[in-house]
């Protein structure tokens, strides 16, 4: 459950940043429509949502949050780690 919880949480978090204009022109070359950006958006924060849930079904209320809250800063980091090369890479 908590590996599922990392992949949702990255997934999400994907997600959020690709429903940002400046971060989807980044990766995909153009400005998103605006479908685009809520669907990132609201499904972003869903998946979050989801991916807490699992924390602390999995692990109790204040372990399970904290055990989310550690899963979503490896996440990002990663991510953040990953986007510029990624985008160099959807340039070629």
């Amino acid at each position: 459950m908590i590996s599922l919880s990392f992949i949702l949480t990255f997934i999400a978090s994907v997600a959020l940043c690709l429903g940002m204009k400046r971060h989807h022109r980044q990766i995909w070359g153009r400005a998103p429509e605006k479908q685009t950006v809520l669907l990132c958006r609201f499904g972003g924060w869903g998946l979050m949502a989801i991916g807490i849930a699992l924390c602390v079904f999995e692990l109790g209320g204040p372990l399970g949050f904290v055990t989310w809250f550690g899963l979503f800063a490896a996440c990002t980091l990663m991510l953040n780690f990953a986007l510029p090369y990624v985008a160099e890479i959807s340039k070629r």
